[in-house]
């Protein structure tokens, strides 16, 4: 890599001036996205980041002659994605989201911080799908870590996320797969907050967007209705909607992991409304599914099926199963650092002791 210097973003942009010092690399770091009609505007915009230092990837001027788009732009996008797999691996390696917040924040692509470049990115406009991906990582990490303190700024990421991929030049059935997902999440971190009003608005508003969108791309059951259907499933307690899930489960038996997450929300849903009957009579075929997938789910969720397992038992009387799978769910939880779950378990201990 070509040294790397010190440069000064300042310029007025929409009537806003501002300025950011980069500490910027010489090779191609940004692909910029742009509809045709926009060409002037974003040339500007490219003109200033290259004089400053940051080099952009952006058609038709970036194709080399005698090459296509097909393949030159898959290769441009792979460039701008280096910080996106060092998160995952980051996570993998150590979950815990004060970690990852402090790791982020030290974090350089090459010699400039990846925060005010993906910062300048947003300011100036340019959605890069790569951007959309790594702020929902990173909420998805501090939402798994159940610390209240990390909520709000997952959200902020989020909806950051959903700016992006609705900004995109080309709305498609990905965009519009990860946009219900990030949408899904937010409602998520107000149901974390206590906040089940907002939580239960966000998924019927979900849901009407799915649905009309839907017209046009025509996503499976089990990759769209399902996740804000399947949140206010416990939000609201509703069994008509235990029903109806029920009435869909043979698309959700396509999906592995999308049965077992469906599975462990009935559930709960049946331990909130105390119907132990019901409760009994799905956990061969949860514990079945947990089995099948268990290898290719996040921890969290093996944290979540045993502190459900742990109420269950608890509220029948079973303390030696109780027992059980509360170790395994605070063993996993300290494992992970998570320590919400933590707080959350020996919350639950106290209760039913």
């Amino acid at each position: 890599m070509i040294k790397s210097r010190d440069m000064k973003i300042s310029d007025t942009y929409d009537g806003e001036v501002w300025d950011m010092v980069l500490d910027v690399p010489a090779e191609k770091e940004v692909f910029i996205s742009y509809s045709s009609k926009d060409f002037e505007r974003v040339n500007r915009i490219k003109e200033i980041l290259e004089t400053n230092g940051i080099s952009c990837w952006m058609a038709p001027q970036c194709i080399p002659a005698g090459s296509n788009y097909a393949r030159e732009i898959p290769a441009a996008i792979k460039n701008c994605k280096v910080f996106l797999t060092a998160l995952r691996r980051q996570y993998r390696e150590n979950p815990n989201a004060e970690v990852t917040a402090q790791w982020i924040s030290r974090y350089q692509i090459g010699a400039f911080q990846v925060e005010a470049v993906l910062g300048a990115l947003e300011r100036c406009g340019l959605f890069l799908p790569s951007a959309a991906e790594i702020a929902v990582q990173e909420a998805v990490i501090f939402i798994h870590s159940g610390d209240r303190k990390y909520i709000k700024r997952a959200r902020r990421l989020l909806n950051t996320a959903v700016k992006i991929y609705l900004g995109q030049k080309a709305y498609d059935e990905t965009a519009f797969k990860r946009i219900i997902y990030a949408r899904w999440l937010i409602a998520v971190t107000y149901k974390q907050e206590r906040n089940f009003g907002c939580a239960n608005e966000l998924c019927e508003d979900l849901i009407a967007y799915i649905e009309d969108e839907n017209q046009v791309f025509g996503i499976p059951y089990s990759d769209s209705l399902l996740l804000p259907q399947r949140e206010l499933l416990v939000i609201n307690k509703e069994e008509v909607m235990s029903d109806y899930l029920t009435f869909h489960m043979e698309d959700i038996r396509m999906n592995p992991k999308e049965l077992f997450y469906t599975q462990r929300r009935m559930l709960e849903l049946h331990i909130l409304n105390n119907d132990f009957e019901k409760a009994r009579a799905l956990l061969p075929e949860l514990l079945q599914s947990f089995e099948k997938c268990r290898n290719y789910v996040d921890e969290i969720y093996h944290v979540g099926l045993y502190q459900n397992l742990f109420e269950y038992y608890s509220y029948v009387g079973d303390k030696e199963e109780a027992e059980r799978y509360y170790r395994l769910a605070l063993e996993n939880a300290r494992k992970n650092f998570w320590k919400g779950k933590e707080k959350k378990l020996s919350t639950l201990k106290q209760i039913f002791e």
